[in-house]
């Protein structure tokens, strides 16, 4: 299922609970996501993919273990980053498809790798440019189609062969790495720019033709949380545990193939949990529900230490090291966020986040 359908699934999520939330002002804690988390992130997501050309350059001109590991690194980072931002699913990142050009997740059917395939068959690729590749499939694009050309399926970095192939996909690679850098540029821009999308968010009215009060923006920027946690758990982890351990597919956790998958899972958590605390939520909570974004974090860090635990690469590592018992266990710390933000603090919140039409509550 694509990211785009499955948020189908969730429009419900947008309408306000009639004649509660609509009565808060929700406007300070719309403002402390923008600035204290959203802004921050999509910059620093920018500033790491200005540095993708430069790594790519590196190992292609001068192949080394050296120049492949600090690809490797680099690509952990660019990883770290997305993951960070992969949430944000409205305004920006959504607008010019730019969250599936970003990565092509998920990809169950090996789209991407089908694609990549014909390319390197019918394209004469050390010619494409990035101008070239934004005219192509979305699944040619991002960091998932970076991931097919740049490892083997033992998560080694394969850039810089001195064949004709290598050299081809050096090239295909420098254009992704320069389409990544001016999406990260471009959504930089559109969350700075003061009569953009931020302005939207910041100044609803009646004649506004999105959000007409606080509340819808609140149910927009919050509901992305819970979405995010449904769609980590059941599109990128289930499908690697889900028939239980006989039939686990380490290779459908995304970015296994480089060996940082593990990246993605914890930088995601971690993100949810920073933007719960960079929004301030306490003020608008009383008595015990003062305690549920801590809940958040208490379950963040135990996800974390799970994941700690997953040695990688998770495709050659993950059955002789118990990865499949570490990434069940992970799967309950999804459904305690899960319950915490849709079950808990959305309804604490007076937001209608409890709401899912996956199962129909």
């Amino acid at each position: 299922m694509r990211l785009l359908t499955a948020l189908s699934l969730f429009l419900p999520l947008a309408v306000p609970l009639p004649g509660i939330a609509q009565d808060i002002d929700y406007s300070t804690r719309i403002e402390n996501a923008i600035e204290g988390y959203i802004r921050p992130a999509v910059d620093g997501f920018a500033e790491e993919a200005l540095d993708f050309p430069q790594a790519v350059a590196s190992v292609c001109d001068h192949p080394s273990a050296n120049s492949r590991a600090a690809f490797d690194a680099e690509f952990d980072r660019i990883i770290d980053r997305f993951a960070e931002i992969s949430f944000l699913r409205f305004g920006p990142l959504v607008e010019d498809n730019r969250l599936n050009r970003l990565a092509f997740l998920p990809d169950p059917r090996g789209v991407a790798q089908r694609q990549i395939r014909k390319l390197r068959s019918d394209s004469d690729l050390l010619s494409l440019t990035r101008e070239d590749l934004q005219q192509k499939s979305v699944a040619l694009q991002g960091i998932t189609a970076m991931e097919l050309i740049a490892y083997d399926t033992s998560a080694n970095v394969t850039l810089g062969t001195d064949t004709p192939e290598g050299r081809a996909d050096c090239a295909y690679a420098m254009a992704i790495a320069e389409n990544i850098a001016e999406i990260g540029e471009e959504l930089s821009d559109a969350w700075h720019d003061p009569k953009g999308y931020s302005a939207d968010l910041l100044d609803p009215g009646p004649d506004h033709p999105t959000f007409r009060t606080s509340a819808e923006v609140m149910e927009t920027v919050f509901n992305a949380l819970p979405v995010a946690i449904v769609i980590l758990k059941d599109q990128h982890v289930l499908p690697v545990t889900g028939g239980g351990p006989e039939k686990a597919k380490p290779a459908a956790l995304p970015f296994s193939r480089s060996g940082h998958g593990i990246t993605y899972l914890a930088s995601s958590i971690a993100a949810i949990d920073d933007m719960i605390h960079a929004m301030d939520l306490v003020p608008l909570l009383s008595g015990p529900d003062k305690r549920l974004p801590g809940g958040i974090s208490f379950e963040t860090r135990n996800g974390l230490s799970v994941l700690d635990r997953i040695e990688t690469p998770v495709r050659t590592r993950f059955e002789e090291t118990g990865g499949y018992q570490d990434l069940s266990v992970f799967v309950f710390t999804l459904n305690s966020m899960q319950n915490i933000l849709a079950g808990q603090l959305a309804p604490a919140l007076s937001l209608a986040g409890g709401f899912n039409a996956l199962d129909g509550d």
